[in-house]
């Protein structure tokens, strides 16, 4: 999509509608090109191969798709999967509610960085997410106050004031 948008931009020679025309051509017919086929397959496969494992997955490194999602699913299951997601999803919901402005900015960088990785991007270990994983944990953890849940086991030993 990128290449293609740079391709649009860069050419002179035709008119910005036939540019946006071939553009759209190329990303709808996507799925039909021996690429689109191959990627297609490697994610079918992998899916296969979770359901045959039970759900449980086959282990990581044992099983490769062409995208996160599915690779995820076949290697470490539905166990996995949900864990992992669950992690991301806590994160960026703490991100969300310190409503800061560099919560804000890894919120959405972990947000499409994820998008990404899910649809295109196969590999279980990708380095720039546990990075930016990373700085938003440690982010967080200097402002507990703006990102934790708030406390609802009030002690017993202290009373509540008369309203």
């Amino acid at each position: 999509l990128l290449s293609a948008l740079l391709r649009m931009s860069s050419s002179n020679t035709r008119p910005l509608s036939s540019n946006w025309s071939a553009t759209m051509k190329q990303i709808t017919t996507k799925a039909e090109s021996s690429s689109g086929v191959g990627r297609s397959t490697a994610d079918r496969f992998a899916l296969i191969t979770f359901m045959e494992s039970g759900g449980l997955g086959v282990g990581v490194g044992t099983a490769r798709a062409s995208s996160f999602a599915a690779t995820l699913l076949a290697t470490t299951g539905l166990p996995g999967f949900i864990a992992f997601m669950m992690f991301a999803f806590t994160l960026l919901m703490a991100l969300r509610r310190a409503g800061d402005k560099e919560s804000r900015e890894l919120q959405l960088g972990l947000t499409g960085f994820l998008i990404v990785w899910i649809i295109a991007i196969p590999d279980v270990v990708q380095a720039v997410f546990w990075m930016i994983a990373g700085a938003a944990a440690g982010h967080l953890r200097r402002q507990p106050a703006l990102a934790a849940e708030p406390d609802t086991t009030a002690s017993e030993a202290e009373p509540c004031p008369a309203t």
